[in-house]
C-alpha cells in the first residue's frame, strides 16, 4: 500500500503520543542510580528510539526525488542552513527547516541559537569541502545543528558562553569532517 497524507498524519500523531510514553520510560530509566550520575539528556532518546523502531518495522519505500538544493551562493547558503534543521527529522525543504527552527526557538531559545550557529558554520564548512549545491541539501549539516545544540545548550550549561561557543564550533567542524569522510 502506498503512503498517503492521511497515513502520514496518522503515523505522526501516533508517533507523537508514543514519544510521550517513551519519554516517561526513558526519563525513569535515566534517573536510576546507575545512570543518574552520568546525567544523560533525556530529550532526544524518544525520537532516536521511535525513529529506529519505525525504520526497522516499516518496509522501505522509494525515496522519490532527492533533497532540494540550490547552486546560488546566497540562495544555496540559506537553503543549506534551513535544510540542516529539516534533515534533523529526515525531512527536506526550507519551510520545514524554518518551522523546526521556530519550534525549537519557542521551546528552547538557547538550543535554537546554538543550532542556528551550527547550521551556519556547517553550511560554510560543507561549502568549502563539497561546494554550495551539495551543501545546500542539509545532508552534511544536520549533524552540525545537533552537535552545536548539544555542546552549546544541553550538556555544559554551567560553562561560560565563550567556552560553549568554542566547543560547539569545534564539534560542528568535526561533524562536517566526519560526514565528508564517510
Amino acid at each position: 500500500m502506498a503512503p498517503t497524507i492521511a497515513s502520514g498524519v496518522l503515523l505522526a500523531v501516533c508517533g507523537g503520543f508514543a514519544t510521550v510514553v517513551v519519554f516517561g520510560l526513558v526519563e525513569r530509566a535515566f534517573s536510576a542510580p546507575a545512570l543518574a550520575r552520568i546525567g544523560l539528556p533525556v530529550s532526544t532518546a524518544p525520537f532516536c528510539l521511535l525513529a529506529s523502531a519505525i525504520f526497522l518495522l516499516i518496509p522501505t519505500q522509494s525515496a522519490g526525488a532527492g533533497p532540494t538544493s540550490d547552486g546560488g551562493v546566497i540562495e544555496g547558503f540559506g537553503l543549506g542552513v534551513l535544510n540542516g534543521f529539516a534533515e534533523v527529522v529526515l525531512a527536506d525543504g526550507p519551510l520545514t527547516g524554518a518551522l523546526i527552527l521556530a519550534g525549537v526557538a519557542l521551546g528552547a531559545p538557547a538550543a535554537a541559537g546554538f543550532g542556528l550557529l551550527g547550521a551556519v558554520i556547517a553550511t560554510a564548512a560543507a561549502d568549502v569541502v563539497v561546494g554550495i549545491e551539495p551543501a545546500s541539501t542539509g545532508l552534511m549539516t544536520y549533524s552540525g545543528v545537533l552537535t552545536a545544540m548539544t555542546l552549546g545548550a544541553v550538556v555544559p550549561v554551567a560553562s561560560s558562553l565563550k567556552s560553549r561557543v568554542g566547543w560547539a564550533t569545534a564539534g560542528v567542524l568535526v561533524s562536517v569532517a566526519l560526514t565528508a569522510a564517510t
